[in-house]
């Protein structure tokens, strides 16, 4: 579950601010909202949080590909505004990475919003 300090108005602050981008990495997106956070008033929000959100919910779902567990986009991640971008490493090894378009990264807000009035 996400934890944050009750109380927190960084998540309708990054509402009202409009600060989504057309397109993102969770990376970067969980990165913009870390720098926006008050640490005494909210926790360090990480990647492995949403995409454990975002599992559990069906938008992701993980698999063994060769040997390996790998998340993979479902039809219903597809639909939140999330696409799969296949890239190549440097050592050749092909992966794909996830791009959160406006609706994603709005959902991803709403999910922090759900989770920090849970507390």
């Amino acid at each position: 579950c996400l934890d944050h300090a009750p109380g927190n108005h960084l998540i309708d602050g990054i509402v009202l601010f409009g600060a989504f981008v057309t397109e993102t990495t969770i990376s970067e997106f969980v990165a913009s909202i870390n720098a926006l956070r008050d640490e005494k008033t909210m926790k360090r929000l990480t990647i492995k949080s949403i995409t454990e959100e975002l599992l559990a919910e069906g938008y992701l779902e993980q698999k063994f590909w060769n040997g390996y567990s790998r998340t993979f986009l479902t039809e219903k991640g597809e639909a939140l505004g999330i696409r799969a971008e296949e890239r190549e490493s440097q050592n050749g090894n092909l992966y794909d990475v996830f791009l959160y378009g406006e609706k994603a990264q709005q959902y991803v807000v709403e999910l922090l919003k759900r989770n920090t009035t849970a507390d």
